[in-house]
């Protein structure tokens, strides 16, 4: 079996990271149109180094960068990543990326959010997840604010390209902010109220 469902959703589930999947991620980073979104485009990725990359992330238990897998034929379809982990103060940055794009604008990448979210607030004890975006990416930003990140404060023209300036805008969500979808079978324990004067 070449993937693991960590947590699985209705459409995908997420898996660690498979190293042996060095060339789909190669593939991934040397395409200008997406990397560009990302900020990635000034970086040639090759072979090797991505190759060395997935083994140091596969090496490290603390990483939480995940596959995108589909359910129905296990293929897989991209990534999503919690990263810079604060377990003291509970914090934490994500990342993602649907690198194939005959599988964008279709639910998949939102029930992966949804995902990575319900296990950064249920099982990792994270309070806030942030992350950032540049302004011309609005379909990202759509995403987000739809799952519920909200603007937190601009880097004004952070990034330049094309010869244009363009903000960076970061976004985070908050764990009682956000309602998980998945997780929900985990063990609770129930609350005794007890009444005034007892």
């Amino acid at each position: 079996m070449k993937y693991f469902k960590k947590i699985e959703g209705e459409k995908v589930f997420i898996s660690p990271i498979n190293h042996d999947d060095y060339e789909v991620f190669t593939k991934w980073k040397n395409d200008l149109e997406d990397v560009v979104m990302m900020g990635w485009d000034r970086v040639s990725y090759g072979v090797l180094m991505e190759k060395n990359n997935l083994e140091n992330i596969a090496k490290n238990p603390e990483n939480y960068q995940m596959c995108i897998v589909l359910k129905e034929t296990e293929q897989l379809i991209g990534y999503i990543s919690l990263f810079d982990v604060d377990n003291i103060n509970r914090t934490a940055k994500l990342g993602m990326q649907v690198g194939e794009k005959e599988y964008r604008g279709k639910g998949y990448g939102e029930e992966a959010l949804e995902l990575i979210l319900s296990f950064a607030f249920k099982m990792l004890n994270i309070n806030n997840v942030m992350l950032f975006v540049y302004e011309f990416n609005d379909k990202a930003i759509n995403l987000y604010k739809k799952v519920g990140f909200k603007e937190i404060g601009r880097r004004r023209q952070a990034f330049y390209v094309n010869r244009v300036y363009f903000d960076e805008i970061f976004m985070d969500i908050l764990s009682d902010e956000y309602k998980c979808k998945y997780l929900n079978n985990l063990p609770k324990k129930e609350v005794m109220v007890k009444p005034i004067g007892m």
